[in-house]
């Protein structure tokens, strides 16, 4: 092989080492960060996995389950990634919810009220803020999963923590509740637990040579 072969087979390789990996985090939701709803009734745990495809793609594996503390409310419906900081990336669900009895749905690009615009993620019959029976969601100590095509400029480059760490005060996850016993809602934005960073794929040599998708 030519050394001009050898170096267009080298430059490729680095290309897709660049943009192939997979990391998976831990989340929880943060009450007190929802300042129109005080009483912080509900409350979730969760895993976000983060998959590459390719320099510009990649997907989103979301488990959520709720752990609303008085026992009662319904998880209805999550948004990700602000407007306000990511217009250039796209998200799409991507078949449906794998949890029964449920009518999540994709809500394309959705306001999460104070919280801004969002740039997708999945609702009871694909509206965030909406109406109809929040029943149909997610009880107490249950949990919905779903995958989430990424789209855009520099996605190859993001990872789990992007979807859910807070740029320059804008929450990025946001998960909504309904059907407490006293008629209230709930918005509860996540946050990263601490310490439960997990790469994987190609492993900490390319996590240092990631860069973060271009704002």
């Amino acid at each position: 092989m030519s050394s001009r072969s050898l170096l267009v087979v080298l430059a490729g390789s680095l290309i897709a080492a660049s943009a192939a990996h997979a990391d998976t985090i831990n989340i929880a939701g943060n009450p007190i960060g929802s300042p129109n709803f005080p009483n912080g009734q509900g409350n979730y745990t969760g895993t976000l996995t983060f998959t590459a495809l390719s320099v510009s793609t990649g997907t989103l594996a979301v488990s959520l389950t709720n752990t609303s503390p008085g026992g009662d409310g319904f998880l209805t419906g999550f948004v990700m990634l602000n407007n306000d900081d990511w217009s250039h990336v796209s998200v799409s669900l991507a078949g449906s919810p794998q949890i029964s009895n449920t009518n999540f749905q994709n809500t394309g690009v959705e306001g999460a009220g104070s919280f801004g615009d969002f740039r997708g993620g999945a609702a009871l019959s694909g509206n965030f803020l909406g109406n109809g029976n929040p029943g149909n969601g997610v009880a107490v100590g249950g949990t919905i999963t779903a995958t989430f095509n990424i789209s855009g400029t520099g996605v190859g480059s993001m990872s789990a923590s992007d979807f859910v760490t807070p740029i320059n005060g804008n929450a990025q996850f946001v998960v909504r509740f309904r059907g407490f016993a006293d008629g209230g809602s709930d918005q509860v934005p996540g946050v990263p637990t601490p310490g439960t960073a997990m790469l994987a794929g190609l492993g900490a040599l390319v996590a240092t040579q990631r860069r973060r998708a271009q704002r």
